[in-house]
């Protein structure tokens, strides 16, 4: 048995919007919701557009990906939220290679997926462990608030392309005429490329193992786990990521995930239709978050 209890689970994904009211194609975040296994799982939005049994890449990594974690915690009650994420990398990686090898042999253009994964054990701790661009933030019962988690996609653009792309936006510029620039273009693949090299993904690459962020913390004097996409994270605040972050996750506990969504994401998102004052390069993002009471 046990010494850890979740009260509560409040959950919520919502697929985005490519502009206010249009959705887009369909939702490529997963939530897993196991008995000691969590998480939060973003496909990212393949380079090559594939279908694979009819899902884009990034919603077939992550559906493979929420799934083989569920059923991860039935195995090796021990093992920590990163051994279960290398496992499941592993795993998808030798599924795509026998299903779908002309996808495989895409490398870093094909479908990879940022993920958070927390895990309890029997000794009253959790581990946890993160690629790419989800967060987890830890709510103590004093109040207090870390982010466990960093934004490891940060420094991508090197050029400045993706910046001054932005302002065209801003500019009045829609955003998908200047996703045709062939340097936004250029420099989005590039990023890719650095998949398992500067930053991690899940992919099924072994290089994944390098670039995970995982630890092991006790639960005593927790409140609440807070698991988020980066879709969820607020747009607009002081400070950095990190700062919006955990700004995020009080107000998710406060309002309730499917309501902060409502009044911090989508309806602020709502009130810059021409994406002017919020320069981005659709109306909002996959967003979904996971926030587990002790």
């Amino acid at each position: 048995m046990t010494p850890f209890k979740v009260v509560s689970v409040d959950a919520f994904t919502h697929q985005g919007f490519t502009a206010r009211d249009v959705p887009n194609h369909g939702n490529e975040d997963s939530l897993v919701q196991a008995s000691s296994i969590f998480g939060v799982i973003d496909g990212a939005t393949a380079m090559i557009p594939d279908r694979l049994t009819g899902l884009t890449g990034a919603e077939y990594v992550s559906r493979f990906a929420a799934a083989d974690f569920a059923h991860a915690d039935l195995l090796e009650p021990d093992a920590t939220a990163c051994n279960v994420l290398l496992r499941t990398n592993k795993r998808f990686g030798k599924h795509l290679a026998e299903k779908f090898p002309q996808v495989a042999a895409q490398g870093k253009y094909g479908p990879s997926a940022a993920v958070v994964l927390v895990r309890f054990h029997a000794d009253g701790t959790y581990s946890y462990a993160q690629a790419a661009d989800c967060f987890l933030a830890e709510v103590r019962t004093d109040g207090m608030v870390e982010v466990l988690t960093p934004d490891q996609l940060v420094n991508l653009d090197e050029n400045g392309s993706l910046r001054l792309a932005r302002q065209r936006i801003r500019e009045g510029v829609s955003p998908a005429e200047v996703l045709k620039d062939p340097s936004v273009h250029a420099q989005l693949k590039k990023n890719r490329e650095k998949n398992n090299v500067a930053f991690g993904v899940l992919n099924g690459e072994k290089a994944l193992a390098d670039h995970v962020c995982h630890g092991r913390r006790p639960l005593a004097g927790v409140k609440a786990l807070v698991l988020m996409s980066d879709g969820m994270v607020l747009a607009t605040g002081n400070g950095g990521r990190a700062e919006r972050v955990a700004c995020s996750a009080l107000r998710m506990l406060a309002l309730g995930v499917r309501a902060y969504y409502r009044d911090c994401i989508k309806n602020v998102a709502d009130t810059d239709p021409h994406f002017q004052r919020m320069p981005r390069f659709k109306h909002l993002d996959d967003a979904s978050a996971l926030v587990l009471h002790f």
